[in-house]
């Protein structure tokens, strides 16, 4: 387990990622970090603007919600403030459309989906806990 995990979503009001950051957090408390911090932001378009997150999660108390450099970047929505991560995971047309500077040639990238019409935070949740080796009987036990 990393010292500080940080994790950068970047969504489309709608598909959850507000909700899928808030339990990604209580995920990351119940893998063994102690705390975790997480900034929400969002257009005030009800459905079809920007929604992004920041998760950090940590074994040291508050650790800073900003993000400038991340373990893991979720990108499920067209953006262009794309920050430097060791690991992408994209929506497939995105990933299509996105110019890919130098630094995703080095990074590992994931598929999230080939139709977006099926996107939402859920998906985020599973290839996360995927990509972190996070066993998913956590869920299981969140739910008792």
């Amino acid at each position: 387990m990393k010292e500080i995990l940080k994790i950068k979503i970047y969504g489309e009001g709608g598909e959850g990622i507000k909700r899928a950051s808030k339990l990604l957090g209580k995920i990351l408390l119940k893998n063994g970090y102690k705390f975790v911090s997480i900034k929400s932001t969002y257009d005030t378009v009800v459905r079809g603007g920007s929604s992004n997150a920041d998760i950090v999660a940590s074994n040291r108390r508050n650790p800073p919600p900003v993000i400038e450099s991340a373990d893991l970047a979720v990108i499920t929505y067209p953006t262009e403030e794309i920050v430097e991560s060791r690991k992408y995971i994209f929506e497939e047309s995105i990933y299509k459309r996105v110019e890919k500077p130098d630094e995703y040639k080095e990074a590992k990238v994931y598929s999230l989906s080939s139709d977006p019409k099926y996107l939402t935070g859920s998906n985020v949740i599973g290839v996360v806990m995927g990509i972190l080796e996070i066993d998913k009987r956590v869920l299981d036990e969140m739910r008792t």
